[in-house]
C-alpha cells in the first residue's frame, strides 16, 4: 500500500514528537545494513550516515570486523578488540566502564575522547574525577552482532564532541519482514589454575506481519572462571579465598522492523545489560626480604589516654595526641630501642617525648603467578583473622530506542529517539597501597614506604565504595540525499542529548589505628565532627551531581568532480552546557557531615568542528585519500585533594589544593590513506599515516605520595604514525589477515609548576615525554586453511599473533610523578589458535587463548621509587613502596565452541 511523501513526513514527525511526551522508554536503532558474508572481500559499512557502503569505498581509516571474525578472533568483550585493531586501546577499568583511545589521544577522565554507539544510540559518559566514581561508558557483551566499525581519526562532524580520537560503533542484526532465523553459541571453556567458565546464547527472528512487521530476540549469558587467589602473607600456602575474580554477563535485545506502508520503517528496540566483576584482576608479585628504619614522631605534648607517669625508654603508649607533631629519621649515632615507644633522650631533642618506631626485616614475600594479597598489613606475631575484602563492581544498562524513517523520493529522513539509564557500582580497597601519613618527616616517610605496618594490633582496611547513576536522552533527525547525476550528495542534521550523573564516591579508612602504629599518634579530628561522624570511619565523601546538554546542528556534504575525483566539506557547531555541584566532607575535611564544602557552577561552550577530504578513485580497486578535521572535548569538575593527606605534594607543585576544574581541549588531525587490491584482488590493503595535534589536553596527574589522582590541562602534544591492515588469499583455502600500527605520542613544551615557598618554579612535564598509557607499536598476525572433509562439511586451523607493544605509566624522568621503576610496560604477545569444523549451518572448534601463557605484569604506576626528579640514576627520590602490583593476560584458556545458523 502507497503512501504519500506529505502523510508520512507528517506521521514521522508526530510519531517523532510522542516518544517524549509520552515515554522515556524508547531510542534508536540503525537502519538495517546487509549481511557481509564471512570470506568476501569486502563489507557493507554505514559509518559516513549515508546509506550503505563498501569499506573499500568509503574515504577514511576504518577498520570492520563481522561477528564470525570476532567469535574466530577470542573477541567476547569490547577490550578484546585492542588485540586485533590497530592504534585501539580499550581498558576495562575498575569501575566497571571502558576507557577507550585510539591514535594516542587518550584521557583516564573527564570526557571520552572516542564516541561509542550501539547502532545509533551513543553509550560514551564522562569519567567522573576522585579516587573512584562509577562512571565512564559500559559497553555490553558482544552477541548476535552484524559487524563493529572501528572509525579512526576525529569524527565530530557526524558523532558529536567525544569523538575527539575517533568512534566504535557496535551494530546488531535487525529483523527480517519475510524470513525466520535462530543463531546461537555456546562455549565450555577452563582457565588454567583457575575454575571453568561457559557462555550460551540465542538469537530468533520471526516475521509477525509477513511483510510488514518482523521481530527478532537475542539473550546470552556468560560466566568467566575465576584465576586470582587472596593470600595472607603470614600464611601463602592457604588462600583467603580462591578463584575470586569471576565474571558473570548478561545481555538481552528486542528488535520490532515494522513497515506498514511503503517508504517508511519503524524500528523501536530495548536493550538490557549486566555485568558483575567479583574482584578485580590485580595481581601482586613476590619481593625479597628489607629492613624499615627506626625513625621518630617528636611529639609537643602528652597523649590522651596515655600513662600520667613518667615513662621509662621504650615504654608502650595508648590514645592519641591532640597537638601537632613532626618526625623522621633519627640523629646518626644515636641507638633506638628495638620496641616501639616513648623515650625522651633523642640528642637535640632530650626531655622532649618522641615515638619511636622500631626497626623491623619483613621477611621475603613468595606468592605465585595469579595471587593477590589481603589486608595483611598487620603485626607478624598478629594472631587474628584475615576475611576477604570487598572488591568488585556491578553495572547495570537499560536502553530504549525508536528509529522512524521516510523515504521521499531521493530524499531519506530519519528520526533517531533514545533513552538510557545505567548504573554503576562497587568497591575496591587501597589498604596495603593508602598513605597514612600523620606528620612531615624528614628522610623516611613509613606510610609509602611499606605496605605493612608490622606492629599493627590489627588488619587496618581502607575501602573505597562508588555509585554512579546516568540517564540521557537523545534525539537525532538526519536528511540524507545520495549522489545523482550532478554529482552532489549530502547528510544535514540536528541533535540534542541531556545526560544526568549523580556520582557518590566513599573512602572509610582508620587512620586513627594506622597513625598510631605507624607514628604513635592518632588522627585528629576537627571539632565540627560528631561522635558518629568519627565511628563511621569516612575519611572523604564526594557527591557530585551534573547535568549535560549538548545540542548541535552539522552537515557533510560532497562534490564529485568526474567520476574519480571527489571533494567532502563537512561541519558541526554545537552548544556544550554542562552544570554541576559537587560536596564534599569527612574526617579530612573541616566541615560537617552532609554539608562539607560545595563546589558548583556551570559552563557554556561552542565549538565548531569542521572537516574537508579529497578522495581519488584510480581505479575501482585503488581508492586514495587526504582528510583535515578537527576534534573538541569540554571542560569539567573534580574532587580535591585533601590539604592535610598531600600537602608535601601539593607544596612540591607550588599549590595548596588542586584544582576543582579543567577546561577543554581540542585536535586538528591531517590524514593521507590508501585503500587497494592487487593480484586479481587477492590482497587487500588499507592504510593511513596520521598527524595528530592536540591543544591543552586534559591530562591525569598523580600525587605521588598521597596517591591523589586529579585532571589538568597541560601544554601541547602530538600523535603522528601510520596504521596498515590487509587480507591475503595466498590460495584456495589459505589467506593470511595483518594488522600493524605505529603511534608516537609526546609533549611538545615545557611546562612548570607555579613558584613554590622558595620561589622555585618545578617542571611539571616536559618537551618529548611520552602519553601515559600509549603503545607505540601494535599489530596482530592470522593465518586460516581450510580443506573439505565430504560435501557438506570443512575442517580448518586458524591461529592469531597479536602484539601489544610497550608504553609509559608515568611521566618523567625529571617531574614529580615519575617512578623510575614502574615507568615502562614491557611488549605484551598472545598467541590464539583454534582448529574446527564447520558446514552451511554449524561450527564447532577446539581452541586456546594465551596458548604460551604470557604473564607479563602491566604494572601500576606508583610501584618502587616515586617522586624522583633526578634524571641520572634517579639516586634521590621522595619515597620507595616495595609491592610490585598490576594486572597481567588471562591464564592460558582452552575450551570448546559451538555455534548454529537456520
Amino acid at each position: 500500500m502507497a503512501v504519500s511523501a506529505s502523510r508520512g513526513f507528517r506521521v514521522l514527525m508526530a510519531t517523532s514528537a510522542l516518544v517524549w511526551t509520552a515515554t522515556p522508554g524508547f531510542g534508536q536503532a540503525n537502519t538495517a545494513p546487509q549481511a557481509a558474508t564471512p570470506g568476501t572481500d569486502d563489507i557493507i559499512v554505514t559509518a559516513n550516515r549515508q546509506g550503505d557502503t563498501l569499506l573499500s569505498k568509503v574515504p577514511m581509516s576504518i577498520v570492520a570486523k563481522t561477528q564470525e571474525a570476532l567469535d574466530q578472533q577470542g573477541v567476547k568483550v569490547a577490550a578484546d578488540l585492542s588485540r586485533i585493531v590497530p592504534a585501539l586501546r580499550i581498558d576495562d577499568v575498575t569501575s566497571g566502564s571502558s576507557n577507550i583511545s585510539i591514535r594516542g589521544v587518550r584521557s583516564e577522565v573527564g570526557s571520552a575522547t572516542t564516541g561509542v554507539y550501539i547502532d545509533d544510540t551513543p553509550l560514551q559518559a564522562r569519567t567522573l574525577g576522585g579516587s573512584a566514581s562509577g562512571g565512564g561508558a559500559f559497553i555490553p557483551p558482544i552477541f548476535d552482532l552484524q559487524r563493529v566499525e572501528v572509525l579512526k581519526g576525529p569524527q565530530g562532524t557526524l558523532y558529536g564532541g567525544s569523538s575527539q580520537g575517533g568512534t566504535v560503533r557496535f551494530i546488531s542484526v535487525q529483523p527480517s519482514l519475510t524470513t525466520s532465523s535462530v543463531s546461537g553459541r555456546a562455549e565450555v571453556n577452563q582457565v588454567e589454575k583457575g575454575e571453568p567458565g561457559y557462555e550460551v546464547g540465542v538469537a530468533v527472528g520471526v516475521p509477525l506481519i509477513q511483510e510488514v512487521m518482523g521481530l527478532r530476540i537475542a539473550a546470552f549469558e556468560r560466566h568467566t572462571g575465576g584465576y586470582i587467589n587472596y593470600i595472607d602473607r603470614r600464611n601463602t600456602a592457604n588462600p583467603v579465598s580462591k578463584d575470586d575474580n569471576w565474571r558473570e554477563q548478561r545481555l538481552l535485545r528486542a528488535t520490532l522492523a515494522i513497515e506498514p506502508v511503503t517508504d517508511l520503517k519503524i524500528n523501536p528496540s530495548f536493550v538490557y545489560a549486566f555485568d558483575k566483576k567479583n574482584a578485580f584482576d590485580t595481581l601482586y608479585r613476590s619481593i625479597p626480604a628489607y629492613t624499615t628504619p627506626a625513625y621518630g614522631t617528636y611529639l609537643d605534648a602528652a597523649p590522651v589516654g596515655s600513662p600520667t607517669a613518667a615513662l621509662g625508654r621504650g615504654s608502650p603508649v595508648g590514645g592519641r595526641w591532640t597537638s601537632g607533631a613532626t618526625g623522621g629519621l633519627l640523629p646518626v649515632g644515636y641507638v633506638p630501642p628495638t620496641t616501639s615507644g616513648i623515650v625522651t633522650d633523642v640528642p637535640g631533642s632530650v626531655g622532649r617525648r618522641v615515638w619511636i618506631h622500631a626497626a623491623h626485616t619483613y621477611p621475603a614475600l613468595n606468592l605465585g603467578d595469579y595471587d593477590s594479597l589481603e589486608t595483611t598489613n598487620v603485626a607478624d606475631n598478629y594472631g587474628g583473622p584475615v576475611s576477604r575484602e570487598r572488591n568488585g563492581r556491578t553495572n547495570e544498562m537499560y536502553m530504549g530506542n525508536l528509529a522512524l524513517e521516510l523515504d521521499v523520493g531521493k530524499l531519506n529522513i530519519k528520526s533517531v529517539s533514545s533513552y538510557l539509564k545505567d548504573t554503576g557500582k562497587g568497591t575496591f580497597t587501597s589498604s596495603l597501597i593508602s598513605g597514612v601519613n600523620a606528620t612531615s618527616t624528614v628522610g623516611y616517610a613509613p606510610s609509602v614506604n611499606s605496605p605493612f605496618i608490622f606492629d599493627a594490633a590489627g588488619p587496618i582496611v581502607s575501602l573505597f565504595d562508588f555509585n554512579a547513576r546516568r540517564e540521557a536522552k537523545t534525539q537525532e533527525v538526519r536528511l540524507t540525499y545520495p549522489q545523482d547525476e550532478s554529482g552532489i550528495s549530502f547528510v544535514v542534521g540536528g541533535y540534542w542529548n541531556n545526560a544526568t550523573t549523580v556520582s557518590t564516591s566513599i573512602n572509610t579508612n582508620d587512620r586513627s589505628a594506622a597513625r598510631l602504629a605507624t607514628f604513635g599518634i592518632g588522627q585528629t579530628f576537627f571539632p565540627v565532627h560528631t561522635a558518629a561522624d568519627i565511628a563511621s570511619l569516612i575519611q572523604q565523601e564526594v557527591v557530585q551531581n551534573l547535568e549535560e546538554t549538548s545540542t548541535a546542528i552539522f552537515g557533510e556534504a560532497s562534490y564529485a568532480f568526474t567520476d574519480k575525483l571527489k571533494l567532502t566539506l563537512g561541519a558541526r557547531y554545537s552548544h556544550e552546557k554542562i552544570k554541576y555541584d559537587q560536596r564534599t566532607w569527612g574526617l579530612l575535611y573541616n566541615s560537617a557531615f552532609g554539608v562539607g564544602t560545595l563546589i558548583s557552577g556551570g559552563s557554556l561552550e561552542k565549538p565548531f568542528t569542521p572537516k574537508i577530504s579529497l578522495s581519488y578513485q584510480a581505479t575501482d580497486d585503488d581508492l586514495f585519500y587526504v582528510t583535515a578535521a578537527k576534534g573538541y572535548r569540554i571542560g569539567g569538575v573534580q574532587g580535591q585533594a585533601s590539604p592535610t593527606v598531600c600537602a608535601n605534594d601539593l607544596a612540591a607543585l607550588g599549590i595548596t589544593n588542586t584544582p576543582s576544574t579543567y577546561g577543554s581541549d581540542s585536535v586538528w588531525n591531517y590524514e593521507a590513506g590508501a585503500k587497494v587490491r592487487a593480484f586479481d584482488r587477492r590482497l587487500q590493503l588499507s592504510g593511513s599515516v596520521f598527524y595528530v595535534k592536540w591543544s591543552r589536553p586534559q591530562t591525569p596527574y598523580t600525587l605521588p605520595t598521597c596517591a591523589f589522582q586529579f585532571t589538568t590541562n597541560i601544554g601541547e602534544a602530538v600523535s603522528q604514525g601510520f596504521d596498515l591492515q590487509g587480507t591475503l588469499r595466498v590460495a584456495n583455502g589459505f589467506s593470511i589477515d595483518f594488522a600493524l600500527g605505529y603511534t608516537d605520542a609526546h609533549f611538545t613544551q615545557d611546562v612548570l609548576t607555579e613558584p613554590n615557598a622558595q620561589g622555585v618554579r618545578q617542571l611539571l612535564v616536559g618537551k618529548g615525554m611520552k602519553l601515559m598509557e600509549v603503545p607505540e607499536w601494535t599489530g596482530s598476525l592470522g593465518a586460516r586453511y581450510e580443506f573439505a572433509v565430504n560435501d557438506g562439511w570443512k575442517a580448518y586451523l586458524f591461529g592469531s599473533y597479536q602484539y601489544t607493544g610497550s608504553y609509559k605509566n608515568t611521566l618523567g624522568p625529571g617531574v614529580l610523578s615519575y617512578s623510575p621503576d614502574s615507568f615502562t610496560t614491557p611488549a605484551i604477545p598472545n598467541v590464539l589458535a583454534r582448529v574446527g569444523m564447520s558446514n552451511e549451518h554449524w561450527d564447532i572448534s577446539l581452541f586456546a587463548d594465551n596458548l604460551f601463557g604470557n604473564k607479563t605484569l602491566r604494572q601500576a604506576d606508583l610501584v618502587g621509587r616515586t617522586s624522583c626528579r633526578d634524571t641520572n640514576g634517579c639516586s634521590t627520590y621522595g619515597s620507595y613502596f616495595p609491592l610490585v602490583y598490576g594486572t597481567a593476560l588471562r591464564p592460558r584458556t582452552v575450551g570448546l565452541t559451538a555455534t548454529i545458523k537456520y
